[in-house]
């Protein structure tokens, strides 16, 4: 499934982008999305994102996660962990702010 993403610009950026667009043939939308998939791609957060949604439909079909998790790790470093706010109350209510 697709999202749409509106982003703005300064018309600097905008004018520049556009040009490029034209030059080459393409839509903005299509540089945009190729320079960011791009720079996800080099700083390894592409590799993050599939990761995460394998395991995001994996857990909607009730299935297995594609790799082995190590729950006595997971365990270990959130009993070390110091939560941010004392409660799940008070997580929801700084996450209904933003």
């Amino acid at each position: 499934m697709k999202k749409t993403l509106s982003v703005k610009l300064d018309a600097n950026l905008y004018n520049q982008l556009e040009l490029i667009a034209i030059r080459k043939g393409v839509s903005k939308s299509f540089l945009v999305r190729k320079k960011l998939e791009s720079l996800l791609s080099e700083s390894g957060e592409m590799d993050d994102l599939t990761l995460l949604n394998s395991i995001t439909k994996a857990l909607q079909k009730n299935q297995s996660f594609p790799f082995k998790v190590n729950w006595h790790r997971i365990e270990r470093e959130l009993a070390e962990s110091t939560p941010e706010w004392p409660s799940a109350d008070e997580a929801m209510k700084h996450s209904r702010k933003r």
